[in-house]
């Protein structure tokens, strides 16, 4: 390394932006001010000092050695902090933009975009990796992700997935405390945050057993995804609605609810959510003594859920109908 000119140790100062291999799209930029690097990218690879990873389709991922960072200059702030906010954004436009990232560019660029400060990058990056963290119930890793970037920006919808985590793992006091200041935080005309934030607070008052909270929050999301065309979130809100009239004993209303998410969920091709209508129908029956009807709407839950892999739905209705068979005395 001591032999190599100062562009070139220079180009690996710079380049240990990077903790991920990137294509060379990505370097360009960043050394553009450097002459010949090219010519400098190939030497360091051709030393070792550049590591060179091929991918499927043959494209070359560069990454500098860690081995090598005590040995580099990086740029000292404020320059230091502008490359991190320039690595984020081209990152950002190649890597999430052209859509397929997987979970560990997100989290670089998120990386990149939290040391540079780019608040855009930052919450958007984070509000969506922290969704997809969530579905797979890894609570703790999204909220991490969550705070360390409301240390740049106060981002509503990042804070909505906090609350949501935090409300998962039965933290509901802290749960309230955020989705209030993601309320006071949404701007009017994101509606479909509002609707969701509502939504959310709804279920969170239900589990609580604060019933009409609970209704009155629903109508407020409900009302909104009617007027601005969202049939997702209203087929969502609809079965949570019928969710609690189901539990008050009010059966015939919680039916009509649910029927009327089932026939959005049919309409707009959502299975996941009809596998969830179709087993709380199939409850509603089961608890009327309606058995036949009830393993009907079952059967119906239990195939889409095979169909698409929902494991946990699967178990879920199995067992519903093992009880149904049962009370049968149908044992075997």
């Amino acid at each position: 390394l001591k032999q190599q000119t100062p562009a070139l140790r220079l180009m690996l100062g710079k380049l240990l932006v990077y903790e991920l291999p990137v294509p060379q799209a990505a370097i360009d930029p960043i050394c553009e001010d450097i002459s010949s690097w090219e010519s400098h990218i190939q030497r360091a690879e051709f030393l070792g000092l550049l590591e060179v990873t091929l991918t499927n389709n043959t494209e070359r991922l560069y990454r500098v050695p860690r081995i090598l960072s005590p040995l580099l200059e990086f740029p000292e702030n404020p320059k230091g902090e502008e490359l991190y906010k320039q690595a984020a954004q081209i990152l950002y436009r190649l890597w999430w933009e052209a859509g397929g990232a997987t979970e560990a560019q997100d989290l670089e660029i998120h990386r990149l975009a939290l040391l540079g400060k780019d608040e855009k990058i930052l919450a958007e990056i984070a509000s969506s990796l922290a969704n997809r963290l969530s579905l797979e119930s890894r609570f703790r890793e999204a909220i991490s992700l969550c705070k360390s970037t409301l240390e740049i920006t106060k981002n509503y919808r990042v804070i909505r997935e906090i609350a949501f985590c935090e409300h998962q793992m039965g933290e509901v006091d802290r749960a309230l405390n955020y989705y209030e200041q993601a309320l006071n935080l949404c701007p009017t005309e994101d509606e479909r945050e509002l609707a969701l934030i509502y939504h959310y607070l709804g279920i969170l008052k239900a589990d609580k057993g604060e019933v009409n909270e609970a209704i009155a929050l629903y109508n407020q999301s409900l009302e909104i995804a009617e007027r601005i065309g969202n049939v997702q979130d209203k087929a969502a809100t609809l079965h949570y609605l019928g969710n609690i009239y189901a539990n008050k004993g009010d059966v015939d209303e919680a039916i009509a609810l649910y029927n009327q998410s089932l026939e959005i969920a049919e309409r707009i091709g959502n299975v996941q959510s009809k596998v969830t209508t179709l087993y709380q129908l199939g409850n509603i029956y089961a608890n009327k003594g309606d058995v036949d009807e009830a393993i009907t709407l079952y059967n119906q839950s239990l195939e889409i859920a095979e169909r698409i892999g929902d494991v946990q739905s699967k178990a879920a209705t199995l067992y519903q109908l093992a009880i149904l068979q049962e009370n049968k005395r149908d044992v075997d």
